[in-house]
């Protein structure tokens, strides 16, 4: 006999009512985006990461000039693939009622196993809620559940989201992407137990 958890029953009974809801838990719905567009996703990416870049020091004051055209191109290849329904690329968002508040894409990569995080953005005033989590792992793990490799690339100036990814049992890594400086860029990764 299986022995199920308060926490997968919760998601049983989520997949049955609802099939595309993940959580759900004062007022916050975490659902996997299948149609549309992202455009509310796009808004929310676009101000964290401004907000991200103004927090910089001044050495790399040509970035933050560039930032419309830096987010925008991040957000490029999202977009894309999200209308292009690419296979093995899994798209969610967090809503507080019918804003947006939180935003994760990832993918299963050629290795077995190992999925990637692609962007995972939260809204600064809804920060240290589990919403980040619950993007981040959560929605991983329910969505591929032979996954025990999550992989992610931060920016090394990002202390948040190394501090993030650290409290959440991530560890530095040589996993990163052709073209990205491994002075300027970090690779993490976390094993499940199993």
């Amino acid at each position: 006999m299986q022995i199920f958890t308060k926490k997968q029953c919760f998601y049983a009974v989520c997949l049955l009512l609802a099939p595309s809801v993940l959580y759900s838990h004062a007022d916050v719905v975490i659902e996997r985006i299948s149609e549309g567009k992202l455009q509310k996703e796009k808004g929310l990416f676009v101000k964290e990461f401004a907000t991200y870049y103004r927090k910089l020091n001044s050495t790399i004051d040509d970035e933050r000039q560039k930032l419309p055209e830096i987010t925008n191109a991040a957000f490029e290849d999202e977009e894309k693939d999200f209308k292009e329904s690419k296979s093995g690329t899994y798209f969610f968002r967090a809503r507080y009622k019918e804003i947006v508040i939180g935003y994760v894409s990832f993918e299963k990569t050629d290795n077995e196993h190992e999925v990637y995080i692609r962007q995972l953005v939260v809204d600064s005033d809804f920060e240290r809620n589990g919403i980040g989590k619950a993007l981040g792992f959560d929605a991983v793990f329910e969505s591929i559940p032979d996954t025990n490799h999550v992989v992610v690339i931060t920016r090394r100036s990002n202390d948040k989201a190394l501090r993030f990814y650290q409290k959440l049992g991530f560890t530095e890594c040589p996993y990163m992407h052709e073209g990205y400086s491994s002075e300027q860029f970090v690779g993490l990764e976390f094993f499940t137990k199993n």
